[in-house]
């Protein structure tokens, strides 16, 4: 199990959680079925982990993975399956069509391991699902009080069930868009490359484009600065490689990457405007009134936007330090690219990122 894969599936607080959750379905003797995207982000590793968490609180069952696909989508199928698969030759021998699978081995527990076993069933297909329900729902209900076999299915396809005896677990209900963030930036956190100051920018960069897709996001992640350099070349990279199958359309990044800014950057900005309007406000309020960019009247400093400042720079010989007036040509360059919906390139984005934590490390 690689890094990515374990802080996913182990140490991400929902998705832990959700196989948490599957596991205590199935030890409270719950038929589970688990809906997931299509792609369920390493699904080795999911079942990996089930296990773990099974075993280590169960003494007496184990967990066998099967692949859906070897069993027949027949009414018949899964009861077929069980009888050749888990029973003892002298049991399938005493079967008749007429006794009914679910029946017959809900009240033959002798001479088969289904009772303890934890059967988890790979990418069941629609039709599978709907076939199977009726045999699951019947086996749970004959059981009563006796020890049977336990179901996990997973699946991508559509299933609207409300089954007695059957838990329905939804992989998009429980992860959210916030939990893959988290994932990123810890993994962001540790990436070796990248400068330190552009780590978060990178964590956030990838929940913008790769979102849900964490798989993807891991992957772009892992390609740290080159990613922050040229995303839509690191994703036609990681596309022909077979990583990820993104529609590689340049405005779709270039506004993933304008959001993004947006997001880290102007409350950056905002900070840097009224720390400086604290630090020059008698010489700022002395300017006023004044009106603004929309002929409105400014008469408190505190309203005073970066433009009306730029205003007192150039016509009113507003006089600061030149520290304070180089990072405010910074701040502002860097708002008004970004007001018109211009991305900054990223040698900007760090010298914004540097200039906050030159001036305040703790930010």
């Amino acid at each position: 199990m690689n890094t990515f894969e374990k802080y996913w599936w182990q140490d991400t607080p929902n998705a832990s959680r959700l196989c948490k959750e599957i596991v205590q379905a199935l030890f409270c003797g719950r038929q589970v079925i688990f809906h997931h995207p299509q792609h369920l982000p390493w699904q080795n590793t999911f079942c990996k982990n089930i296990e773990k968490l099974i075993l280590e609180q169960e003494s007496e069952r184990t967990l066998k993975i099967v692949a859906a696909e070897s069993i027949p989508d027949t009414l018949a199928g899964l009861g077929d399956y069980l009888l050749k698969n888990f029973c003892k030759p002298d049991l399938r021998t005493r079967f008749r069509s007429a006794m009914g699978y679910a029946d017959f081995l809900a009240n033959h527990t002798n001479g088969n391991t289904l009772s303890t076993t934890y059967l988890l069933i790979e990418n069941a297909s629609a039709k599978q699902v709907e076939t199977w329900i009726p045999f699951l729902e019947e086996y749970h209900e004959k059981l009563g009080q006796n020890n049977g076999c336990t179901f996990l299915l997973t699946t991508s396809a559509d299933t609207n069930l409300h089954a007695k005896g059957i838990e329905c677990i939804d992989y998009e209900e429980e992860i959210t868009d916030y939990d893959c963030l988290i994932f990123y930036l810890i993994l962001a956190g540790e990436c070796k490359d990248c400068p330190p100051a552009l780590r978060q920018y990178l964590g956030e960069l990838t929940g913008t484009i790769a979102k849900k897709d964490v798989e993807l996001g891991a992957a772009c992640v892992k390609q740290g600065n080159s990613f922050l350099k040229n995303p839509l070349e690191i994703l036609q990279y990681l596309s022909n490689d077979g990583r990820c199958s993104f529609p590689e359309e340049e405005t779709t990044i270039r506004s993933a990457i304008w959001m993004t800014q947006v997001k880290m950057l102007f409350p950056i900005i905002e900070n840097f405007r009224q720390r400086f309007l604290e630090r020059y406000q008698e010489r700022i309020q002395k300017q006023l009134p004044h009106n603004n960019s929309f002929g409105e009247p400014v008469t408190d400093y505190h309203d005073v936007e970066l433009g009306l400042i730029w205003h007192f720079f150039c016509d009113h010989d507003l006089q600061v330090s030149d520290k304070d007036y180089n990072d405010f040509r910074i701040y502002r360059d860097a708002r008004n690219n970004l007001a018109h919906i211009e991305p900054l390139n990223l040698k900007d984005v760090l010298q914004v990122i540097q200039t906050t934590c030159k001036n305040h490390p703790s930010v």
